[in-house]
């Protein structure tokens, strides 16, 4: 049983548990959910989406003495968004887990591994496949174990490895690259151009698993309040396996349009850090939006702006921008609140050397630019500039520096200019810097904050790569699950006007996984 207010977005999981079994052809049906008086919510306003599992490696920072483990993550769309084929559904539970691949900083990785097949086994198992000679497929040769005892590449330990070493067999396509069987229904297929010898990849099998379902229900503005009610059915190999009852209470209020809070979360979605995607990336932007979050900056934007103040192409930037902050691009219509403008950073040293060449009077030529345009299209008042994240001492008096540039180019940049970092007194940037964004654990002296708030100046909230436990994350191996909801709970206690997040989405450079 549901509740959620109108044009409001509320979400349920579904958990089928597999035993010793496997299962081919599952997926899931919702019934139109539909109010006392007859009228329902329309099709389009559930969404389906089947959660993937990343295999966590090397536990997140605070977490060290965990082992490897899978965690739900990522929401595969049961249809692809770009075409409307089947995507996330129908699916297998074949009780092989997702591939993992430890982490090296600086690595530059060309290969990697898929498990395939249906596993046959009746114990949970530890998987590993080394690459014992580095090459590309039909020089490269592999080893495995199915007894992994512990570490990565070069340190691994296992219990024995298999008899003979493998050779990766080549193809003319490197993501068509056939299957080699291990045992007990396990399979293992690669795709990639070069493979370095030492390098390890690993997937667990197991007797149980689970296999975890989102559903997305967004309630219209004008829904009618009251009960709805319908059902889930679950289906495998196209017979009904078992209908569960769903309901949801709509109640008489509505949340506002448009946004009453400002919301910044950052993500890569490009193609060194992502899948080189754009109907993925639109995807992700849409539930974000569905649930009341933006993204930091206008994406699909590529602002060429080096060179000359006065040439900047603003063609992508606008394209992308009009139609994000005047809602006509989401589905409920709901504009953006603000965004940064993802261009010059205020103490920045890439942007002053690069782009500004060292020269305050080439900063004030770009904030003039910046500030001309943006006011055009009559879109200044919902721009704000990140200055840096996270400054250091020497990182203060650039920001100085260029804040104070931006200010004699165009005095109305005041109120726009925000820091990820926690005021100070007697701070050079105390009175240059108008949003603090700040971590939700962090002590803010409460005269100095009621002070700062009077002169108008304004604080969010954040995350990053830290906190660590015991203090709640994002982090997906987290051990509370309602851990997000606890960050939301401490931001409200701060009398945050604004949530900033780094980052949403960080997938390495591996292929796409599922």
């Amino acid at each position: 049983h549901l509740s959620a207010a109108q044009h409001e977005t509320e979400g349920f999981q579904l958990v089928l548990h597999a035993a010793l079994t496997q299962a081919r052809a599952v997926t899931i049906r919702v019934s139109p959910l539909v109010h006392s008086d007859g009228h329902a919510l329309p099709d389009s306003a559930i969404a389906l989406f089947r959660e993937h599992y990343h295999l966590v490696l090397q536990p997140t920072g605070g977490y060290r003495w965990q082992r490897p483990a899978e965690y739900p993550d990522a929401l595969l769309p049961f249809t692809a968004p770009e075409d409307g084929q089947p995507y996330g559904a129908p699916f297998a539970i074949t009780r092989i887990g997702a591939t993992g691949k430890p982490h090296i900083h600086g690595r530059q990785d060309h290969g990697f591994m898929f498990a395939t097949g249906t596993y046959t086994g009746t114990e949970n198992r530890a998987w590993v496949v080394q690459v014992v000679k580095g090459g590309p497929p039909g020089q490269a040769t592999i080893r495995w174990s199915d007894q992994w005892k512990s570490g990565w590449d070069d340190d691994v330990r296992v219990k024995r490895w298999s008899a003979e070493d493998i050779l990766i067999p080549a193809a003319s396509d490197a993501a068509l690259i056939p299957e080699i069987a291990l045992k007990d229904g396990v399979a293992i297929r690669f795709t990639g151009e070069t493979f370095v010898a030492g390098e390890t990849y690993h997937v667990h099998t197991y007797a149980r698993i689970n296999q975890v379902i989102w559903g997305d229900i967004s309630v219209p503005a004008q829904a009618q309040p009251g009960t709805y009610t319908g059902s889930v059915d679950v289906v495998v190999d196209g017979a009904l396996l078992k209908t569960l009852p769903l309901s949801l209470d709509v109640w008489p209020f509505a949340l506002p349009k448009p946004r009453t809070m400002t919301t910044a979360l950052h993500g890569w979605m490009d193609a060194q850090f992502y899948a080189d995607n754009p109907a993925a990336d639109w995807q992700f932007e849409v539930l974000l939006h569905a649930h009341g979050i933006d993204l930091q900056t206008i994406h699909g934007q590529h602002t060429v702006w080096g060179g000359n103040p006065e040439q900047i192409d603003w063609t992508a930037f606008d394209q992308a921008a009009r139609p994000r902050l005047d809602g006509s691009v989401y589905p409920d219509g709901v504009p953006i609140k603000q965004f940064h403008l993802g261009m010059y950073g205020c103490g920045n040293e890439w942007h002053w050397e690069k782009q500004a060449g060292q020269s305050e009077s080439r900063v004030e030529q770009f904030a003039s630019a910046f500030a001309k345009h943006l006011k055009a299209q009559v879109w200044f008042d919902r721009a704000y500039v990140y200055c840096r994240d996270e400054p250091s001492p020497q990182h203060i008096p650039g920001i100085v520096r260029d804040i104070r540039a931006f200010l004699r180019a165009d005095p109305d940049w005041r109120g726009k200019f925000m820091i990820t970092s926690a005021p100070r007194e007697a701070s050079p940037l105390l009175d240059l810097i108008d949003i603090w964004c700040v971590k939700y654990h962090w002590w803010i002296d409460p005269a100095l904050r009621s002070r700062l708030r009077q002169e108008g100046r304004t604080f969010w909230t954040y995350v990053a790569n830290t906190p660590h436990t015991p203090n709640p994350t994002y982090h997906i191996d987290a051990r509370r699950g309602y851990e997000p909801r606890l960050i939301k709970w401490a931001s409200w206690l701060q009398g945050s006007d604004g949530f900033l997040y780094w980052a949403a989405v960080l997938d390495q450079r591996y292929p796409n996984p599922w």
